[in-house]
């Protein structure tokens, strides 16, 4: 198929994983400390494809993956909460779309004071 031409009816559309799924608990061993990890899954889809020069290949399929986080957060006083969000913590490079790869691990803490 060439860019441009509209597919064919009933089939896939691109960059639509026909199958996808998440699944998280939350785990709360100590009063105030909540531990929540997720894994986040997408099968394989099809999509435009670009080599590593970013030049046109035509259709094809990617492959799917699995991203990791993780978010913990502890209740130091009723008022003020520490916390961390972590995100691809096992480093995945799967491409949600075909040439733009998922940022490394990456994690954020902080606090937060209820007033």
């Amino acid at each position: 198929l060439a860019v441009g031409v509209a597919p064919a009816v009933g089939s896939r559309l691109l960059r639509r994983p026909p199958h996808t799924g998440e699944i998280d608990m939350t785990i709360t061993p100590l009063k105030g400390l909540r531990i929540t990890p997720r894994l986040a899954y997408t099968g394989a889809f099809r999509d435009f494809m670009y080599d590593n020069g970013g030049l046109p290949q035509g259709y094809g399929s990617s492959p799917g993956g699995m991203i990791a986080s993780l978010a913990v957060s502890y209740d130091v006083t009723p008022r003020a909460t520490i916390y961390m969000n972590a995100w691809n913590v096992l480093g995945s490079r799967f491409e949600p779309v075909n040439g733009y790869q998922t940022p490394g691990p990456s994690a954020i803490m902080g606090v937060r004071v209820r007033l």
